[in-house]
């Protein structure tokens, strides 16, 4: 009986032409060990080893195959729907992978997997990424439209680029036209992505005017700027009207700004580099901080000019912490901006908050557990009292603060609103900006409206004495309050308050309930994998969930199948896409409001309230972990608990 011949391994390839040494190889291999689902050659890649050299091995050990055997291979076509295409072919002289999709033989997906499974090459999606002028500029255009390159990235120690297929001539023309000295990084990418942003982006630079930069594929012709503090309504200013930051920065801010939107980034940060390296510019997405682009050095200083004067800040002052704010139009649309600026040794950092704007949310949506919803719906229907919303900042609390509004906002009730900004608007609610720099602070407006005859009244946040205290006074005296506190559980959100001088027994005797919140990553649903739990994982979550009452979940050990990330193109092989709320609420019953008129510790009133009904942020999250939205890492970066 003949043997079959087995195939090489990439490791072994590369050993064999002597482009690795065993060590390297031997430590390649121990980090695979820990990450299964990381490429051998991404890992090679990050340790130093150049793409173009991974290719040439394999090159020099196989013939290129035809796209239609690799697909044959994979089993995603057939030898008939191969046959099919090759006369289609023939008459429409496109390329053969192409035709497979036109014929609906394959997707575009299926393509691009089958080609990095083949070339042992990692994907990535270019649906919300925007050619950055700064990057592209570094590659020649006729190279890069020649062999359908896009620029990603453009460090001191790499190039990252995305490619539409690899090919040996384009592997020894990056060896020997990018520079040896940095490691080349390669990525594969939808033809149809890449074709349509270099189309786009050489396109707008060929109709540029000379003299004039132009930093970004969006149209930015009909974007408007509002200087918060100092214009009202809809007067206002155009971007190009002022001219003090210059062109360059009117661009590249035009260009952080709306990519941000675009990609549903909740925060940017504008981080200048040492010496004379160029400013990282990095998004928040999904609660996770993303490398987006860079902003060369010589720009820096007027970009962030761009930005304070758009906020109102004094462009003089850099040894200073400055706030502002700014609204930003953009195709009818209304983003709201919220700035800082911080001065460190490298010069100013810039951080700007993207304020989610539209109308609210129903409860139903939020994913409270069917308890937690229950109870919260029963709690905000009475006619008076106190219910909080807490925890840390960015952690969904006016959101759900707005769908509890929309679930009480009938037309026999007269709902006033203090917040500071506001980010979501609804009909029939009367809603009042914050103006600190005139005097109008929470406590103010909550005198105004207890004058104002309202039956809810929702006080932005409860961060001193005086507007706690008017609160309190506003429950008992026959109105409904909501407000917030930055607080790390509901427990601890009472110690707090009477810490800072609220009698505990009015506190005890206004008091409906308390939520406390985190938003965790939720697992991608188009790629994340179901598999069965281990022991370790099934002692893990009847730890967390607190044995004692572990037996309410009605788990089968044996049965018991839990989800982990994958990676595809929809959420940027992360494995995560969007994020949802974990939650935590306090009752005010009877015994609880005993407890705090006690002044009981913290621990104290946790146990009483578990006792009427209450299941921790850990409790809820472990539910979320087995219903398949999260996993068990998520869920410890978000808690205390590890």
């Amino acid at each position: 009986m003949v043997k079959k011949k087995q195939k090489k391994t990439l490791g072994q390839i590369l050993l064999e032409h002597r482009y690795i040494t065993r060590e390297q190889l031997d430590e390649a291999l121990r980090i695979k060990e820990k990450n299964p689902d990381k490429f051998l050659g991404q890992i090679l890649i990050d340790m130093g080893i150049p793409q173009s050299i991974i290719n040439k091995a394999l090159d020099s050990h196989r013939k290129r195959k035809p796209i239609g055997q690799i697909l044959i291979e994979q089993n995603l076509i057939n030898r008939k729907q191969l046959q099919e295409a090759l006369e289609r072919q023939k008459i429409s002289h496109k390329p053969l992978g192409d035709t497979l999709i036109s014929l609906g033989f394959i997707t575009k997906d299926q393509y691009l997997t089958a080609l990095s499974k083949h070339f042992n090459m990692p994907t990535r999606s270019l649906e919300a990424f925007n050619i950055s002028k700064s990057l592209q500029k570094s590659i020649g255009e006729k190279f890069a439209l020649k062999n359908k390159i896009i620029v990603l990235e453009n460090s001191d120690s790499r190039i990252q680029l995305a490619i539409a297929r690899p090919t040996k001539e384009l592997s020894d023309d990056l060896y020997r036209f990018l520079p040896r000295s940095k490691s080349i990084q390669l990525f594969l990418a939808r033809t149809d992505e890449i074709e349509r942003l270099l189309k786009s982006y050489y396109s707008m630079q060929d109709q540029t005017p000379a003299g004039k930069n132009n930093s970004d594929v969006i149209d930015t012709s009909n974007v408007e700027w509002e200087t918060i503090d100092e214009v009202e309504d809809d007067d206002t200013t155009s971007l190009d009207a002022d001219a003090a930051a210059g062109a360059v920065a009117v661009q590249y801010v035009n260009e952080i700004i709306l990519q941000a939107h675009k990609i549903g980034s909740s925060d940017i940060h504008i981080e200048p580099g040492m010496e004379k390296k160029p400013a990282e510019v990095r998004m928040r997405i999904d609660g996770a901080c993303r490398n987006v682009m860079e902003i060369p050095a010589k720009d820096v200083k007027a970009v962030v000019s761009r930005i304070k004067i758009m906020s109102g800040m004094n462009i003089a002052e850099r040894r200073r912490p400055q706030d502002g704010k700014a609204k930003l139009k953009f195709q009818g649309k209304k983003i709201e901006l919220r700035i800082a600026t911080l001065p460190t040794v490298n010069g100013e950092s810039a951080v700007i908050r993207l304020l989610a704007s539209g109308g609210a949310l129903p409860l139903e949506k939020l994913n409270f557990s069917p308890n937690n919803l229950e109870r919260t719906k029963a709690l905000v229907t009475k006619p008076h009292g106190i219910y909080l919303v807490v925890g840390p900042t960015g952690s969904g609390k006016t959101t759900t603060l707005h769908g509890i509004l929309d679930h009480i906002n009938t037309a026999d009730r007269k709902i006033w609103t203090a917040e500071d900004p506001v980010e979501i608007t609804q009909p029939g609610l009367q809603q009042v900006q914050v103006n600190h720099k005139i005097g109008m602070d929470f406590a103010a407006v909550m005198r105004a409206f207890l004058r104002a005859d309202p039956d809810v009244i929702l006080i932005g946040e409860m961060r001193d004495f005086e507007t706690a205290n008017i609160g309190v006074e506003a429950s008992l005296t026959g109105h409904m309050v909501f407000s917030t506190l930055h607080t790390n559980s509901a427990p601890e959100t009472i110690t707090r308050l009477i810490d800072i001088g609220l009698d505990p027994f009015n506190f005890a005797d206004a008091l409906r309930g308390i939520l406390a919140q985190r938003l965790v990553r939720t697992l991608c649903p188009d790629c994340k994998e179901k598999y069965q739990a281990t022991e370790k994982e099934y002692q893990e979550l009847k730890r967390l969930y607190d044995p004692k009452y572990f037996d309410e979940l009605n788990l089968n050990k044996k049965k018991l199948q839990l989800f982990k990330p994958k990676g595809c193109a929809r959420c940027s092989h992360t494995g995560y896409r969007g994020r949802t709320g974990i939650h935590e609420l306090l009752e005010g019953t009877d015994d609880v409001k005993h407890c705090i008129a006690s002044k009981k510790s913290v621990e104290e009133i946790r146990i009483q309230g578990m006792k009427d009904g209450m299941r921790t942020l850990l409790q809820d999250g472990v539910r979320k972990i087995i219903q398949g939205d999260t996993d068990l890492i998520q869920l410890h970066r978000v808690t205390a608990e590890s």
